[in-house]
């Protein structure tokens, strides 16, 4: 049908555009439907953009709105006194680094801080919906 075919050429014109290396600009948009998929096959909710642009507010009023159906990964940290994230060496951060077994991952006061994809797995495996608030250097590492 014709509108299965424009929904394809869509989707490849985006693959394209976000893998072509002379692509100066990143793409502002991509237009999304809601599919609920099966238990088993949940897929993260990823909100990314610009340093600042207010990820961390769209995550919040999410996760406020929604406090059932949306849920945030445990993050690693070499910072003790991190509240709500699982404290590791630095000798053991590196290493998942290392193995990548991190999603994404950052340097501040000098401790890490990162998102494994185990913690991800843990809540689709329960049927919940993970939302990550990702760089968007880190997508590549999602796909």
């Amino acid at each position: 049908t014709g509108g299965d075919s424009t929904m394809r050429k869509k989707k490849k014109d985006f693959l394209f555009t976000f893998g072509a290396k002379d692509h100066k600009e990143p793409l502002t948009y991509i237009e999304v439907t809601h599919v609920l998929p099966s238990r088993s096959k949940r897929r993260p909710l990823v909100i990314t953009g610009p340093k600042n642009f207010g990820g961390a507010c769209v995550r919040k009023r999410i996760l406020q709105e929604f406090p059932e159906k949306y849920f945030l990964p445990v993050r690693h940290t070499t910072n003790p006194g991190a509240d709500g994230c699982k404290v590791c060496t630095k000798k053991e951060f590196t290493a998942m680094i290392k193995q990548n077994e991190l999603i994404e991952y950052t340097k501040s006061g000098g401790f890490y801080y990162g998102t494994s994809y185990q913690s991800v797995r843990e809540l689709i495996v329960t049927g919940k919906t993970c939302i990550l608030d990702v760089h968007p250097q880190y997508l590549p590492a999602l796909c």
